[in-house]
C-alpha cells in the first residue's frame, strides 16, 4: 500500500542519513582534530600523533559519538512513527499504540519466537566470510583452537570502547537507520522488493563516504 511519494521517501532517507552522520560532529568532543598535513607512512602505519589532536579511537571521541548515534537512531525511529501516523490519518493519541505497533513491525523490531525463517538470514554473514574463517582455521585462531584466547579475543574486545563501538552500537544503529528506517520509507512509497534490495543500501554508501577524507590523514 502506497502512503507516501517516492520523492518523500528519498527525502526522508536523506534526512536519516544526515541525522546519523551529522550527529557525529555536533559535540566538540566528537569531532576529530588534526594538526598535520597528510603524510606517507611506511607499511600503512599510523603517523606520529601531535598534541591537542583528537582521533577516532580516543575514548572521549568514542563516548560522544556513541551517544550521538544512539539519539539520532531513536529520532529516526520516531520520525518513522510520525510518518506512519500522518499518512494513515491516525493522529489521535488513542491510536498511538496501534501506530507504534505497526512501526515496530515495519522496522523489524518486533520480538517473536525464533523460527527457521528468522534464523536463515543470520547465515548470510558467515557464508560471506567463509574465506577469512578458513584462514583463521588454518592459523588455529578460531574459537577453542590453540591460538585463540577467550580473554584476549572476547573479553578485551567487547569490554573496550572500541569493541563497544565496532561490535555492538555501530552495527545495531546502522542496521536500524540504514536498513530498517530507509527500507520502511521505501516500502511506504510502494517501491518493489528489487529496488529496496539494490537501491536502499546506497544511502549507507553515502554515509560511509565521509571516511574518504579521513584516510589521507593516516596513509
Amino acid at each position: 500500500m502506497t502512503t507516501i511519494s517516492i520523492g518523500a521517501s528519498a527525502r526522508f532517507s536523506a534526512l536519516f542519513t544526515t541525522l546519523y552522520i551529522g550527529s557525529l560532529y555536533l559535540a566538540k568532543s566528537g569531532r576529530l582534530a588534526f594538526h598535520a598535513p597528510p603524510v606517507n607512512v611506511p607499511n600503512g602505519q599510523e603517523r606520529v600523533r601531535l598534541a591537542n589532536e583528537r582521533w577516532r579511537n580516543d575514548p572521549e571521541v568514542i563516548r560522544a559519538r556513541l551517544m550521538a548515534v544512539t539519539l539520532s537512531t531513536i529520532g529516526s525511529c520516531l520520525i518513522v512513527d510520525a510518518v506512519i501516523a500522518n499518512s494513515s490519518g491516525r493522529t489521535n493519541l488513542k491510536e498511538l499504540p496501534a501506530v507504534v505497533q505497526e512501526a515496530t513491525e515495519r522496522l523489524g523490531l518486533e520480538l517473536s519466537l525464533p523460527s527457521l525463517k528468522s534464523f536463515l538470514p543470520h547465515l548470510l554473514t558467515p557464508i560471506l566470510y567463509l574465506g577469512p574463517l578458513y584462514v583463521d582455521y588454518l592459523g588455529y585462531q578460531l574459537p577453542f583452537q590453540a591460538k585463540w584466547s577467550f580473554s584476549e579475543d572476547v573479553i578485551s574486545k567487547f569490554t573496550s570502547w572500541q569493541g563497544l563501538r565496532n561490535y555492538i552500537v555501530a552495527p545495531i544503529t546502522e542496521e536500524i537507520v540504514f536498513r530498517s528506517c530507509v527500507t520502511t520509507m521505501m516500502a511506504l512509497s510502494g517501491a518493489s522488493m528489487t529496488k529496496m534490495i539494490f537501491l536502499g543500501p546506497l544511502w549507507f554508501g553515502v554515509g560511509k563516504s565521509r571516511f574518504v577524507g579521513l584516510v589521507f590523514h593516516f596513509v
